[in-house]
């Protein structure tokens, strides 16, 4: 028979249910925050605010920066925006459509994405370990569903936890899943792990630990870039729609 100890509501039970609902919370704000998609406004944005690139430029790391068209939506879309076949529309800086949150993972949501991971994978290791101090307090002479609940929260702690470890690198290098494959040894878009995390989670510190609206550096259509040139010398860019 278990007991439960001030320590174990200090420790195990509070801790659990507080990352529970801060799980489901987050994983509701992933599914029902827009991505980000192309404004209508974008079509008509004045020569002044486009800047047409060097031609000494590399051409491949300058056309990840650039402006591009897209043929499904029949319209001209910002850098590292991509359609998703499965919502049926250009989605800014797209990282994957995600089947669990019925939901492309995107600029506006990849923070609420992230978050639950986090939530996941340290409320299944409170779980998991709770179980597993379970087994070693019994020696053993537990009921199966304790080995059953132990496997399967510290099976679901690693996977996700890995899943989440993968996105955060890719958050801190400034990369969606989509450019990790497709783009140059080279990122452009790299501006330094603090400078690269701010354009998803805004300058506020509560905003990386809680999921709650944040202002994001930047509108998902303007991003600063470093490009090389024939010669290796690396040029800066912001503020202006690349062409």
């Amino acid at each position: 028979q278990t007991i439960l100890t001030p320590a174990n509501m200090l420790f195990q039970v509070i801790p659990y249910h507080i990352l529970l609902v801060l799980f489901m919370w987050s994983h509701l704000l992933a599914v029902v925050t827009d991505p980000g998609t192309i404004p209508s406004y974008f079509d008509y944005i004045s020569e002044e605010n486009k800047l047409s690139l060097p031609e000494d430029l590399l051409e491949k790391e300058a056309a990840v920066a650039k402006m591009s068209f897209c043929s499904k939506c029949q319209r001209y879309r910002p850098a590292r925006t991509h359609h998703c076949s499965m919502c049926g529309r250009c989605v800014q800086r797209m990282d994957h459509h995600c089947p669990w949150v019925a939901n492309c993972v995107g600029f506006r949501n990849h923070k609420y994405f992230l978050q639950c991971l986090f939530y996941c994978s340290v409320g299944s290791w409170i779980s998991g370990l709770s179980c597993a101090n379970l087994v070693l307090e019994s020696k053993g002479d537990c009921e199966f569903v304790t080995f059953l609940g132990m496997g399967s929260a510290l099976g679901i702690a690693v996977v996700i936890g890995g899943l989440g470890i993968f996105h955060l690198w890719l958050l801190m290098n400034n990369l969606t899943t989509i450019e990790m494959r497709t783009s140059s040894i080279f990122n452009v878009f790299d501006l330094g792990a603090e400078k690269n995390l701010k354009q998803i989670f805004g300058s506020s510190w509560v905003s990386y630990l809680l999921p709650i609206p944040c202002k994001p550096e930047g509108d998902g259509m303007r991003f600063p870039v470093f490009i090389r040139n024939e010669k290796g010398e690396a040029s800066y860019f912001e503020e202006h729609i690349l062409v």
